[in-house]
């Protein structure tokens, strides 16, 4: 059958009205997914609504980290992390980064100046830049990385990111003192207690000496590392843990800038006062009770900087115990601190001073590094061994007017020279004394003694030394005694004998110097007299 006109009419109309909606919805879809491209970034977070404020980088950052995971020192690599976002409205074109320092980190110069071709509303991008920390730094400093964003239609971005670089030299002056105490009490009830008064004398000497405190932790870092030390290291360490700690010592430490190591019995130390325990706990045979420190005493002080290691969960003798109780005391106080503080805690001091080599190999079996003892005098950073740390044991026995001698924080050497040591009988001879002083400051010598054995006779004193008068004799001794002989830093004095040789045999010649109330002595000169 034919058609009619307005049926051909009507059938085109239809074919074109179903065309039309199958390019509407094709052109929807494409739609849809033009904008879901345009709004989702390849990190699959939602993008900011898309408008027409201008591209945006607020919010990015730079960070630096140091790839060993250690801190900062000098020719250390470190990775410096440019974290970009686009917090604007709308794309980031032609985007540019720089970056500069301060000249303690080196950048390459190829990483100086990057590019990135655009950056979608909310999507971010990582740049890594392996940079390297500047060697021969001696120092503690501050290194930064300075970067700028720049891109079309945006505001200049600029941040920062800045590290602690610490200093690498070695300690010249080679010893450290390390001064062991326990109780620091307003009124003291035993020897081994120091009082507050006595305290405060003993770290204003120190400051005027020229001192700064140190932390084990320092130490080892400079025995891993170099890491520079003060030129005049001192190490104040505390045993037990008392809360005298908290209420007498730390005012006066926070007073002189100092910091102390404490060594904790651990299972004494309570979460807070209504459980605060005392020295009974741990110390059965004591008539004195004096009260621990706790937790929330020691993390204001580990935040000023004091440092708190080991002395056990228990006070227990460790040479006398068995290995494995060793190691479960040592264990479980170090786990018990470092819980507590988020610090490693690398070193223990032997409780009692009950000491054993053979329990050396148990030290790092429990995760230390090294331990301390309360005996041994000065240490010395060339010859250290660090199972067998000394200290120097400190008390009220100590006159305050001889911390100095006893500690030996001053560095004056005494040197001796003579012509020949085979003397014959009748013969005259020279001897000369050189006293140094390798310090900063000036000193003063209060007196000289020499003595010297029969057969030897003082005969005059040479006028060309610093010291020309000849000395007094008292008691078998000759001495010069004054005011007036003053070193100055870094110079010396000298005084120059002459004996006269009148019997054969050995000879030996004394010689030493008082000052700050303590003797130091010079090597002794042994001669030997030849009959003529």
């Amino acid at each position: 059958m034919r058609r009619s006109k307005y049926d051909l009419i009507h059938a085109a109309l239809c074919r074109m009205m179903v065309l039309s909606l199958i390019l509407f919805i094709c052109g929807a879809v494409l739609l849809v997914g033009c904008i879901s491209d345009f709004a989702l970034p390849e990190d699959g977070s939602p993008a900011d609504n898309i408008t027409d404020k201008p591209p945006s980088f607020s919010g990015s950052e730079i960070t630096i980290e140091d790839i060993n995971g250690e801190d900062f020192y000098p020719g250390d690599e470190a990775e410096a992390t440019i974290l970009l976002k686009n917090s604007g409205g709308s794309i980031a074109e032609n985007i540019s980064i720089e970056l500069k320092s301060n000249g303690l980190i080196e950048i390459p110069t190829e990483k100086a100046s990057m590019g990135i071709d655009a950056l979608m509303p909310g999507e971010t991008a990582s740049l890594e830049v392996l940079v390297k920390i500047t060697g021969g730094i001696e120092e503690d400093l501050k290194g930064y990385i300075d970067f700028s964003v720049y891109a079309d239609e945006a505001e200049l971005f600029k941040g920062t990111a800045d590290i602690d670089i610490f200093g690498v030299r070695e300690y010249m002056r080679n010893t450290i003192p390390i001064i062991g105490l326990h109780a620091i009490e307003e009124k003291i009830e035993i020897p081994i207690e120091l009082s507050t008064t006595n305290f405060d004398i003993l770290c204003r000497t120190l400051a005027d000496f020229g001192y700064q405190t140190i932390t084990f932790t320092d130490l080892l870092k400079h025995m891993d590392h170099g890491r520079a030390l003060p030129d005049k290291a001192v190490i104040i360490t505390s045993d037990d843990g008392y809360q005298d700690n908290y209420i007498n010592a730390f005012p006066i430490l926070k007073k002189y800038g100092y910091v102390m190591t404490v060594f904790l019995v651990t299972g004494a130390i309570a979460d807070n006062d209504a459980d605060r325990m005392d020295n009974t706990v741990f110390n059965k045979r004591t008539n004195i009770t004096r009260p621990m420190l706790i937790w929330p005493e020691i993390k204001e002080m580990d935040e000023y900087g004091c440092e708190f290691l080991s002395h056990t969960v228990n006070h227990i003798r460790l040479g006398l115990a068995s290995d494995g109780e060793m190691l479960d005391e040592l264990i479980r106080s170090r786990e018990d601190i470092e819980s507590r503080l988020g610090r490693d805690v690398d070193f223990f001091a032997w409780p009692y001073d009950n000491y054993s080599e053979d329990k050396w190999p148990l030290i790092g079996d429990a995760g230390y590094r090294g331990a301390v003892r309360y005996w041994g005098g000065t240490e010395d950073v060339r010859t250290i061994n660090l199972n067998n740390i000394k200290r120097f044991e400190f008390n009220s026995y100590i006159p305050p007017s001889e911390y100095a001698g006893y500690l030996g924080l001053y560095n004056i050497s005494i040197e001796s020279s003579i012509e020949s040591r085979e003397i014959e009988t009748g013969s005259e001879f020279e001897v000369e004394y050189i006293i140094n002083n390798n310090e900063e400051e000036s000193i003063n010598i209060s007196s000289l003694e020499l003595e010297i054995p029969k057969g030897l006779e003082l005969v005059h004193v040479m006028e060309d030394g610093y010291i020309s008068q000849f000395p007094a004799l008292s008691e078998g001794s000759f001495m010069w005694v004054g005011d007036q002989y003053g070193i100055e830093p870094q110079s010396s004095i000298n005084v120059k004998l002459v004996f006269k040789a009148s019997q054969s045999g050995d000879a030996d010649i004394l010689f030493r110097i008082t000052a700050f109330d303590s003797y130091i002595e010079a090597k002794d000169l042994q001669l030997v007299i030849a009959n003529k």
